[in-house]
């Protein structure tokens, strides 16, 4: 027997690789001889490079940039040939704001994505043409202002006093944006941007109305005056570049609108994050060659079935006619749904009363008690086969 363990990482808790080996650990406790492949997956967010590497064996290029408050930090990209693949979750991902209301606040509206753009700008200096960007897991709501200024764009306010670019807070001062200074590499670079979500960048449906609030908006009238921000940002990178207006088009919200410059240099594409980490990893193959499937991830609720990994694997996993498995951390309002995508079985990673309990044991217990029923289901359905075959 032959199962396919491929979850997403378990946030705060367990990565995708670590999550995968547990997984594979309890599967043997189960059947001794079992095969387990292990492909610990990724969306996008974070750990995608983690998941990447573990195939690619890309060359790691060290790297400290600053994180989404301004505060330098160490992190890393890979380079393998003439491609770089850059995680923004891993240099200026969301980290939980402390304080007060107000601090908190002021926090989230000063976040920023100059770090992303001093990885970018550091690997079109090394000549890379190709680069592949995970959006995933963002503290900024930006539009990608600072990422902007890191590649050499200057910001203006209405007295011609020139901008940091490294406060998103500035946005409100913006009324001149130059490119002069812009590495020329921005525009002969391909961009791969890994993202689901299909969120314009403004409007009722925008990043700061609808995602916002998870990054610290809390306000409405911040909510409200960073999405008028953005949309007058958006204008003066269009009116700087001649082109069509690019706001409202779908997915032009994803990470807080990080993208936009790159979509606005024309030479971006779009593509699920999900899809694009299990084409790198061979999934559809592996799961052809399993006799079943276990994903997981640390939340699973109704959104899940927007291009998260166990709604990915489901429907896969239900086109090849296997079954399905996902193993969540907790479950949220709405997790029933993921049954639509072709899951056949999910189960919550729930508290175990051991003395010993922690969220690698709840794991394994959860693991061990689906597997046993899929293990039974499926057998039966070989016997039924078997059954059918002596009577014709």
């Amino acid at each position: 027997m032959r199962v396919l363990v491929a979850p997403d990482s378990y946030k705060g808790t367990l990565s995708a690789v670590t999550a995968a080996e547990l997984m594979a650990k309890a599967l043997k406790r189960v059947q001794k001889t079992m095969e387990v492949d292990l492909a610990p997956m990724a969306d996008g967010g974070e750990g995608t490079l983690e998941v990447l590497q573990k195939k690619l064996h890309a060359q790691v290029i060290r790297i400290h940039a600053m994180d989404a408050f301004g505060e330098p930090h160490s992190s890393y990209y890979l380079i393998q040939d003439h491609t770089a693949y850059i995680e923004l979750a891993n240099i200026c991902g969301y980290v939980p704001l402390k304080g007060s209301e107000k601090s908190k606040l002021e926090r989230a509206l000063q976040a920023n994505t100059y770090g992303l753009g001093q990885v970018i700008l550091d690997a079109l200096m090394r000549g890379i043409t190709e680069i592949v960007l995970a959006l995933g897991g963002s503290a900024s709501t930006d539009g990608g202002y600072g990422l902007l200024a890191a590649l050499g764009a200057q910001y203006l306010d209405d007295t011609d006093d020139r901008l940091s670019g490294k406060d998103a807070r500035e946005l409100e001062r913006v009324r001149t944006i130059s490119l002069q200074g812009v590495h020329p590499a921005v525009y002969h670079v391909n961009f791969t941007v890994l993202a689901d979500v299909q969120n314009p960048l403004t409007g009722i449906n925008g990043s700061a109305t609808v995602y916002g609030p998870q990054k610290g908006l809390t306000s409405p009238e911040a909510i409200q005056k960073r999405d008028m921000e953005l949309s007058r940002f958006a204008s003066l990178l269009e009116n700087s570049l001649h082109i069509s207006p690019l706001a409202q088009e779908p997915g032009m919200g994803a990470a807080g609108g990080a993208a936009l410059p790159l979509f606005a240099f024309g030479k971006a594409t779009r593509v699920a994050g999900a899809n694009y980490v299990a084409e790198k990893l061979e999934i559809p193959d592996r799961i052809m060659n399993a006799d079943f499937v276990i994903t997981g991830e640390g939340q699973v609720d109704a959104s899940t079935r927007e291009g998260k990994v166990p709604a990915y694997m489901g429907q896969l996993a239900s086109q090849m006619n296997k079954s399905c498995a996902v193993v969540a951390g907790r479950f949220g309002e709405g997790h029933e749904r993921l049954f639509e995508c072709g899951v056949s079985y999910m189960v919550e990673a729930a508290p175990t009363h051991s003395e010993d309990d922690s969220p690698a044991l709840r794991l394994q217990q959860a693991v061990i008690q689906v597997a046993q029923e899929m293990i039974r289901e499926l057998e039966h359905s070989q016997r039924t086969k078997k059954g059918d075959l002596t009577h014709e």
